[in-house]
């Protein structure tokens, strides 16, 4: 006789990856794989040596067991493997790991179809490859802050798409980023 629970929860798994997910990729080293995943948090509490709780909540990324696959073989997480997830036009980064000695990832159902892992933001990816974008100080374009005008500024970086001719932008101009999006 089937376990009708078991089955329903499978049912449930499929409902969730189909419905519920963004397409995340999972590194290690230089494996990677593309996975559908679900977003959540876990928080965490944890007292130190004097008493004061401190309370933490990772991003989690919900996946199934069976996708998790680098270099043709079904793997489990790791702490310090990565998570890039691309949000609009950020390519966000988050590192596996789980504060205090916690497993940085655990089953999420009784039947281990699906991964619960946790994460901590660690930065965004800037790198060419993905974004296809190439930063450049205003000083390789001959400019200086003075000649952008008032302001306030973060620091001043033309961003240019490869293979795009380089021009100079106006001399005052009032965005703390000039965003050069020229068609080849």
């Amino acid at each position: 006789m089937p376990d009708l629970l078991e089955h329903g929860a499978a049912w449930l798994e499929d409902q969730r990856t189909r419905h519920m997910s963004r397409t995340v990729t999972y590194l290690r080293g230089t494996d990677s794989v593309d996975l559908p995943a679900t977003i959540g948090r876990t928080e965490f509490e944890q007292a130190d040596e004097y008493g004061v709780v401190h309370r933490t909540e990772s991003r989690d990324f919900l996946v199934r067991t069976d996708a998790l696959v680098l270099g043709d073989k079904q793997v489990l997480p790791q702490a310090g493997d990565r998570i890039r997830e691309t949000d609009g036009e950020q390519i966000v980064l988050y590192e596996v790991m789980a504060p205090g000695g916690e497993p940085p990832w655990r089953y999420s159902d009784p039947y281990r179809r699906t991964l619960r892992i946790h994460t901590k933001f660690v930065g965004m990816d800037h790198s060419l490859a993905q974004r296809g974008l190439l930063a450049l100080q205003l000083r390789d374009l001959g400019l200086d802050r003075r000649q952008l005008g008032p302001g306030p500024f973060r620091p001043p970086t033309v961003l240019l798409r490869l293979g795009a001719p380089v021009v100079r932008p106006p001399p005052a101009f009032a965005l703390d980023l000039l965003q050069v999006g020229l068609s080849q």
